[in-house]
């Protein structure tokens, strides 16, 4: 038997508590590898759709799918894979990303108000904060998602409909970015640092903070390209905004547009967002503990 993932259809809370985030940094990179595993599985579930659709239900089919689904004919059966293939999506899309924004707004806003001498240290005195000395420097790290979402922004506002080999570039770019912010944070740790040593750490966080501020704006496009709902809804507004009138024209462009590329960017494009609320939030806590003398 095949497991489907058919599980990951049950009811569960996709909001983060500010513990939980600060629980251990590895979490973002566990969910986003249980998304792209995800992703396996409706590629799983499409290969059945499309084999069944075609050829019918034989042995084969039957052992991959066991008693996960449940059906009376061929015609039955794609139904039932088509909505459980659009309820995958949506349970990776779905995630509320406008809370998302507004924490990362607030911490950058709370960094850049200066910091930079907050602990008051003399002599050999050491203080704990976030070490950053072998990460991979977050300021750049935070431009390079700006500007993904800026030219992916710009393609939907000159064409109706994503070029597959342009898909496939920003794909592999933002993987390429969320390895790099999943290797910041897992070189971020506390650390004793010297007065000198934090300063130089904080201005790490004070640059990252003040990219985030000077491309907010391009992060928040991550709205317009992520939907609230589920991938559907991309699909739905590019056919809609349409300039091919006809039905036909209509048929044709959401054949062209693949929900499982689109949810795969969706979920590139909020882990990106995710690793830099994490890295922000990290200095936010931080840099308060050390003002409390903690």
């Amino acid at each position: 038997m095949m497991d489907l993932k058919l599980n990951a259809l049950e009811e569960h809370n996709s909001e983060y508590s500010s513990e939980e985030l600060l629980l251990d940094s590895m979490d973002i990179e566990l969910q986003f590898n249980d998304e792209q595993s995800i992703f396996r599985s409706i590629e799983h579930l499409e290969f059945i759709r499309d084999y069944v659709s075609n050829h019918g239900i034989d042995g084969s089919i039957e052992a991959m799918i066991d008693d996960q689904i449940s059906y009376t004919s061929s015609e039955d059966l794609v139904e039932k894979i088509d909505i459980a293939i659009e309820g995958l999506l949506s349970k990776v899309t779905g995630n509320s990303i406008d809370n998302t924004l507004q924490q990362i707004k607030q911490f950058a806003d709370y960094l850049l108000r200066g910091h930079g001498t907050i602990a008051k240290t003399t002599g050999d005195q050491k203080i704990k904060f976030v070490d950053t000395s072998e990460a991979n420097p977050i300021a750049p790290f935070i431009a390079g998602i700006a500007e993904v979402l800026k030219n992916m922004g710009n393609s939907f506002k000159t064409r109706n409909t994503p070029n597959p080999d342009e898909m496939n570039r920003v794909i592999n770019t933002l993987q390429q970015y969320i390895s790099t912010g999943n290797d910041i944070l897992r070189k971020m740790k506390m650390v004793e640092m010297t007065h000198d040593e934090y300063a130089s750490a904080y201005k790490d966080m004070y640059e990252a903070a003040r990219e985030v501020r000077s491309k907010l704006h391009m992060l928040e496009m991550a709205k317009l390209l992520c939907p609230k709902s589920s991938t559907a809804d991309i699909i739905n507004k590019l056919v809609k905004n349409s300039t091919a009138n006809d039905k036909e024209g209509k048929k044709t462009l959401k054949s062209m547009t693949n929900p499982a590329v689109n949810a795969r960017l969706n979920s590139l494009i909020r882990a990106g967002l995710r690793i830099i609320r994490i890295i922000l939030m990290k200095g936010y806590t931080l840099v308060k503990a050390i003002a409390k003398g903690e």
